[in-house]
C-alpha cells in the first residue's frame, strides 16, 4: 500500500504549537510562534523565533563584525566575494555536499562550526583547512564531533552561532541498505536542529522584520523651531519658509536657460520638495546633493535605501554618490509615487545605475557619501519620463533610511522529488513518475518532507534546496543555473554548484521564507552563474503551514477527536511500514 495523502504521512513527526489554528502569510510578524518539541509533555511557547539573525550594530563603530571587509577569494576555481564577521553552524561538514559548503564559507571570512562524526574524518576530508583554518591557524574552523540527534552536542555547537546550513545525508550501501535510516536522520534529527537553533536563534535581541538605519529624519527638524535647528538649517529662506541645510536648488535655470525653480523646505510633517516644472528649458529640478550626516557610510551590509514620502503620482529620481573622492560617480534610480497618499519607497542598491557616465563601475554602497532628490521630464539617458507632468509638482518627505531585509538563518538541503513522491497516490501514479519517486528507497522522499514542514513551522528565516539529480561528473564545467517551483523539474548538477547556491542563499534576502528546486541549465555549458541575487529574486515566499499539536509520538491537529487521531495513528503507521519495505 502506498499513502493517501501527503498530510497522512506528516502525522507521525510534527511540531508542537500553542496557535490557533489557521494559515499564515509568511511575513505575518504580529501572528501567533511556534515551539518545536519531541513527543515529551507540551513545553512553555518560546519567545518569537521570527528575528532577524544578525545583531544589530551600530555603524558608527569603527570595527564591527557586521561592516565587513569586501575582498574577492577563489575556492575550486570559482570566485567567492568574501564579508568576514558570521559564524554557521554546519551539519555534515564532511559529507559532499558539506565540505564545498565549508570551503565556501571559509572563503567569505566566516567563522564555522563544522558537525563531524569523528576529528579523524575531518582531517582526512578538510585537512588543509584545518591546518589554515584551525585551531593552530586562523582559527575560523572548530570542528564538533558529535551526532546530529545529540541534542545537547548540537546546543553547544550553536552557541554563539548566526546561521545553520544543514547538508546531511544518509549513507546508502548495496545489498545492505541504508546506514542510517532516513527516519532517524531526517525527521528526528533534523527536528532536533531545528528546535536548538529556533531556541538560540529567539532569545537574540533582534528585529522580527528588517534593521533601518536613520540617514536623515527630517519629522525632527520639522518640528523643532527655528532657533532650535540652527547649524541644522540654512540660513536662506523661500516664501518665508526654512530651507534644509545641504538641499539647495539644483534646478535647469542653473548654467541653463531654463526656467524651473524648486525649493526643500520644512513643514510639520517632515520636509517638502516642491516647484515648477516650466517648458521653457530643459524641465529639470533637483536638490543640491546632501552629505551623509557624519560623514560617507559603509551602507555595504545594507541591501537599499527606503524613504517615507507623500507625492503626487508622479515619477521622480534619486541620486547617489558613493564616494566624496575626485572621480566619484553619481548613481540614480527612479522611484513612482502614489498622490495624496504616504507610502514607504524602497530602492535597492541593484537599481542604482550611472546614467549616461562611460567607464563607471557598478555601484557599490560601501562609502555612500551624498544623496539628492529630482523631478525631470526626461532621465540622464534622455529617456522620456512617462509620470511626469509638467507644471506643479510637490513630494514630501518624513526620513530617509538605509534598510537591510532579513536573511536566512536556516538553509536545509532536501530533494527535487519530495512533493511528487506525495502526490503519487497509486502506485500507477508512482510507476509513471521519475525514478527516484518510483524507489522512494526507505521512506527517503517522506522523511525529507517531513523535515521541511518542521522547518518552515518553526519561525526561523529559512531557505529550503531541493538539488535535482546530484552528478558530479562535469563539476568543473561551468553552467548557469535554473530554479523552479513546486516540484515539477528534473536535470542535474553537481554537489559544488548545490554548495555554492547554499552560501550565497545565506546573503540574500530574496531567498528567505523559500523552497525551491535547482538545477543546471545545459544550454548555457561555459557560463558561469555569478548572479545569485538575481537567480533567487525570481522566488516566491513560501506559506507557513498549518500549526499542529505534538500528541504522543504524533501530530493532532485542533479539529481531530481522540477516534479520529488513533486511526490515523494506526493508518500511517501501517503506510510507512509498507513503504519503507
Amino acid at each position: 500500500m502506498l499513502p493517501k495523502c501527503r498530510s497522512c504521512e506528516y502525522r507521525r513527526f510534527r511540531l508542537q504549537a500553542l496557535a490557533p489554528s489557521r494559515h499564515q502569510h509568511h511575513d505575518d510578524a504580529s501572528g501567533p510562534r511556534m515551539a518545536l518539541s519531541t513527543p515529551d509533555p507540551v513545553q512553555s511557547l518560546l519567545e518569537p523565533v521570527c528575528k532577524f539573525f544578525r545583531k544589530i550594530i551600530s555603524p558608527s563603530d569603527e570595527t564591527t563584525d557586521r561592516m565587513r571587509t569586501r575582498s574577492v577569494e577563489a575556492v575550486d576555481g570559482e570566485e567567492v566575494v568574501a564579508w568576514s564577521g558570521r559564524t554557521v553552524f554546519v551539519a555534515g561538514g564532511t559529507g559532499r555536499t558539506g565540505r564545498t559548503v565549508v570551503r565556501h564559507l571559509l572563503a567569505k571570512r566566516d567563522k564555522v562550526v563544522a558537525l563531524v562524526s569523528s576529528e579523524k574524518r575531518i582531517q582526512e576530508i578538510l585537512g588543509d583547512e584545518m591546518k589554515e583554518h584551525g585551531p593552530n591557524g586562523s582559527q575560523l574552523l572548530a570542528p564538533l564531533e558529535g551526532d546530529i540527534k545529540d541534542e545537547e552536542a548540537l546546543r553547544r555547537g550553536l552557541e554563539g552561532c548566526d546561521a545553520v546550513v544543514c547538508a546531511v545525508g544518509t549513507r546508502f550501501v548495496p545489498e545492505v541498505g541504508f546506514v542510517d535510516s532516513p527516519e532517524e536522520l531526517y525527521a528526528k534529527g533534523v527536528m532536533k536542529l531545528v528546535r536548538v537553533a529556533a531556541s538560540l536563534f529567539g532569545e537574540k535581541p533582534i528585529n522580527s522584520s528588517r534593521e533601518e538605519l536613520s540617514l536623515f529624519s527630517f519629522v525632527e527638524l520639522g518640528g523643532s523651531s527655528a532657533e532650535g535647528a540652527k547649524g541644522a538649517l540654512d540660513s536662506a529662506s523661500h516664501d518665508g519658509r526654512i530651507l534644509v541645510d545641504g538641499w539647495a536648488q539644483q534646478d535647469d535655470t542653473v548654467g541653463t536657460t531654463g526656467l524651473s525653480e524648486s525649493s526643500f523646505a520644512l513643514s510639520s510633517d517632515g520636509a517638502v520638495f516642491e516647484g515648477t516644472l516650466s517648458t521653457a528649458g530643459p524641465a529639470f529640478c533637483a536638490t543640491g546633493a546632501a552629505d551623509i550626516p557624519g560623514g560617507p557610510r559603509n551602507l555595504a551590509p545594507y541591501d537599499g535605501i527606503t524613504m517615507t514620502a507623500r507625492g503626487d503620482g508622479q515619477r521622480y529620481t534619486m541620486y547617489l554618490k558613493n564616494r566624496t573622492s575626485e572621480g566619484g560617480f553619481d548613481y540614480e534610480a527612479s522611484f513612482d509615487t502614489v498622490r495624496g497618499e504616504w507610502v514607504t519607497v524602497d530602492i535597492p542598491f541593484n537599481r542604482f545605475r550611472p546614467g549616461t557616465q562611460a567607464d563607471v563601475p557598478p555601484f557599490e554602497p560601501n562609502e555612500v557619501a551624498s544623496i539628492s532628490l529630482a523631478v525631470s521630464e526626461s532621465d540622464s539617458a534622455g529617456m522620456p519620463n512617462y509620470l511626469c507632468n509638467l507644471g506643479k509638482f510637490k513630494l514630501e518627505v518624513k526620513s530617509i533610511q538605509a534598510y537591510r531585509n532579513p536573511r536566512p538563518q536556516f538553509v536545509l538541503v532536501s530533494s527535487a522529488g519530495v512533493e511528487r513522491s506525495a502526490r503519487a497516490k497509486t502506485p500507477d501514479e508512482r510507476e509513471k513518475s521519475i525514478p527516484i519517486v518510483k524507489l522512494n528507497p526507505g521512506g527517503i522522499l517522506t522523511w525529507k518532507l517531513i523535515a521541511e514542514d518542521i522547518l518552515r513551522a518553526s519561525g526561523l528565516k529559512y531557505t529550503i534546496v531541493r538539488p535535482c539529480g546530484l552528478n558530479d561528473e562535469k563539476e568543473d564545467t561551468p553552467y548557469l543555473l535554473e530554479v523552479s517551483q513546486g516540484d515539477a523539474i528534473t536535470g542535474l548538477i553537481p554537489r559544488k554548484a548545490v554548495a555554492r547556491v547554499c552560501v550565497e542563499a545565506l546573503d540574500s534576502p530574496n531567498a528567505a521564507k523559500t523552497t525551491f528546486e535547482v538545477r543546471c541549465d545545459v544550454v548555457s555549458e561555459g557560463l558561469e552563474q555569478k548572479d545569485y541575487q538575481g537567480l533567487f529574486e525570481r522566488l516566491r515566499p513560501d506559506l507557513c503551514p498549518r500549526p499542529v499539536l505534538y500528541v504522543q509520538g504524533h501530530a493532532q491537529t485542533p479539529e481531530e477527536t481522540p477516534s479520529e487521531r488513533e486511526s490515523v495513528s494506526e493508518e500511517v503507521e501501517e503506510k510507512v511500514s509498507v513503504q519503507a519495505s
